[in-house]
């Protein structure tokens, strides 16, 4: 199914459709295909999409160096109620220069690869991106996946829930807002923070380049079996990454800048990456006495902090925070 023209309102809560037969996508918002601008909104709800590609997702319109001086139009582009088991990835965005807002509320990832994927796409000429601060993530479920939830410079990312999968649970590029989400059980670390937004960013110490608001969180029985890991900025394949190494209990792991520093073109000396803290307090991270690479509760700092990332946890909730995501 793929939708290309404004306004329309496919499948609602109780009242869904069911997409399967091995598509490579089952359910497409396309605004670049007639290279048209969505002035009006359109609702994806209460659909199920089974066994595709990717099951759900939403191309911006792309970039060009003459953009139309209307483009600007500001609808928002709703995913909520669906379910999507046994894709590649659950639910994608490639937000590009869309202008208005895209918002997944009360979704399920379930089984399959990435849970929710949300990557910049080409926002600029010189392949500079300005993130995808239009995208916002309220309580959904990724469960039994690979990486739970992969976000580059999202708006809110508020009471989502990434349990049991096998490469970790949130990826985040940090953007504004990190609040009431739960990491458990994940094989690989609860959230990695990483701080670089394209292959430019890989020296400077912006403030945003911390997550603004990062509390009420839960973090616990994450990294007891990490997967091997090869961390890159987002657009960066031909760059070397960064190999973690094995699981520490890490809640969070903080990796920095993973983008390649540039050596000084009078010395030839590569810098150190910059050193970048994250403030993670008032979150819960499995135990009263708080963040601890030993017993039930998961770590952060010491080895989860790698590269230039540091993790300040203290002070730490001592009971858990309710969790809001459907079953």
């Amino acid at each position: 199914m793929q939708i290309t023209s404004p306004g329309v309102t496919f499948g609602n809560v109780g009242q869904g459709f069911t997409v399967t037969g091995g598509n490579a996508i089952g359910v497409y918002v396309d605004e670049d295909a007639v290279n048209a601008v969505f002035r009006k909104n359109i609702s994806i709800g209460g659909n199920v999409d089974i066994g595709d590609g990717t099951g759900f997702a939403f191309n911006g319109l792309e970039f060009s160096d003459r953009p139309c001086p209307s483009c600007a139009a500001m609808a928002t582009v709703s995913f909520s109620h669906n379910q999507s088991t046994g894709n590649g990835t659950a639910f994608s965005v490639v937000d590009n220069v869309f202008a208005g807002r895209v918002t997944f509320t009360d979704n399920v990832a379930n089984g399959g690869g990435t849970g929710f994927l949300v990557a910049s796409g080409t926002q600029s000429i010189a392949g500079t991106v300005a993130g995808t601060g239009n995208v916002s993530l309220t309580n959904n479920l990724a469960i039994h996946g690979g990486y739970g939830f992969s976000l580059a410079q999202t708006g809110p990312i508020v009471g989502n829930s990434a349990m049991a999968n096998s490469q970790a649970g949130f990826l985040v590029i940090p953007g504004a807002v990190f609040q009431g989400n739960s990491a458990i059980g994940n094989a690989g670390p609860g959230l990695i923070v990483q701080d670089s937004g394209s292959v430019f960013d890989n020296d400077n110490t912006d403030p945003d380049d911390q997550i603004q608001k990062f509390d009420h969180n839960n973090f616990y029985g994450n990294d007891r079996n990490r997967p091997a890991l090869l961390i890159h900025e987002p657009n960066g394949g031909g760059d070397p990454g960064l190999i973690p190494g094995p699981g520490a209990h890490c809640g969070v792991l903080n990796v920095g800048k993973v983008a390649p520093q540039q050596a000084d073109p009078s010395t030839g000396v590569v810098p150190p990456p910059p050193v970048i803290s994250q403030s993670a307090t008032n979150n819960f991270w499995g135990s009263p006495k708080g963040p601890s690479a030993t017993g039930p509760g998961d770590a952060a700092g010491g080895p989860c902090d790698q590269h230039g990332g540091v993790t300040i946890a203290m002070p730490f909730a001592t009971v858990d925070f309710p969790i809001t995501t459907a079953p």
